[in-house]
């Protein structure tokens, strides 16, 4: 449990940090159809109910002529701004690969969130420089 408290720490602050960050329009990796889906992958809308698991979910493609490594990251925030819950996945696209992340979630309380969706080059100190490879995705999501 320490590893993945560390490591979530870690993606807050990059995604406070980053300078990169909506800096100037991205163009690596486009995002686009961000929404929450239901397990099977149809969408559901913005409106949910407490305790219902839903996939927050994008379409990202590489738009480069080379191989792309990414961390797509899911941040998602209470009314008072407080992180609720931060999730991942890593991987790689190929020249023009299209791809659809999903992480799941499940609200407990009844509210209204903020769902921030990322794309980065990823994590790794040693060959990722922790850059964004496309302007962040924002949405609000209602639980009642």
């Amino acid at each position: 449990m320490r590893t993945f408290g560390i490591l979530t720490f870690l993606l807050v602050l990059c995604i406070m940090i980053n300078p990169v960050h909506g800096a100037v329009p991205l163009e690596k990796v486009k995002i686009s159809e961000s929404g929450l889906v239901n397990r099977i992958g149809n969408p559901i809308g913005t409106n949910v109910n407490v305790n219902q698991q839903v996939l927050i979910s994008s379409k990202i493609t590489n738009m480069q002529a080379d191989d792309q490594d990414f961390i797509y990251i899911v941040q998602i925030k209470n009314e008072n701004g407080g992180v609720v819950k931060i999730g991942w996945i890593t991987g790689k696209l190929t020249k023009n690969q299209n791809f659809v992340p999903a992480v799941s979630w499940v609200p407990t309380t009844q509210e209204t969130f903020t769902i921030e969706i990322y794309v980065w080059d990823g994590l790794d100190p040693k060959k990722h420089k922790y850059e964004a490879l496309s302007d962040a995705i924002k949405f609000l999501v209602t639980s009642s």
